[in-house]
């Protein structure tokens, strides 16, 4: 009776211990899964911040290169009416 009683609670014990390094892991798994989440959210901030120079980059030279035909059209006609 006594080696029964040993066995279980020696079970108990050691189902303690497991349900003690299950909550652990899961506690661990769920901060490795914030520090991704978090990482995650930080690329894409990152990647629309470039994304949004490069728009930023492309209507200025957009702007730049207009205005460069503007002012070339420009000067053909000036040309043209000298003569």
């Amino acid at each position: 009776l006594k080696e029964r009683e040993e066995s279980i609670a020696s079970a108990l014990k050691m189902a303690e211990e497991t349900r003690a390094e299950m909550a652990k892991l899961k506690s661990d798994n769920e901060k490795v899964l914030a520090e991704a989440r978090a990482e995650r959210d930080r690329i894409i901030r990152e990647a629309k911040a470039v994304a949004d120079k490069l728009v930023a980059e492309a209507k200025e030279n957009a702007v730049v290169e207009g205005n460069k035909i503007v002012e070339n059209a420009r000067e053909a006609i000036q040309q043209e009416k000298v003569a």
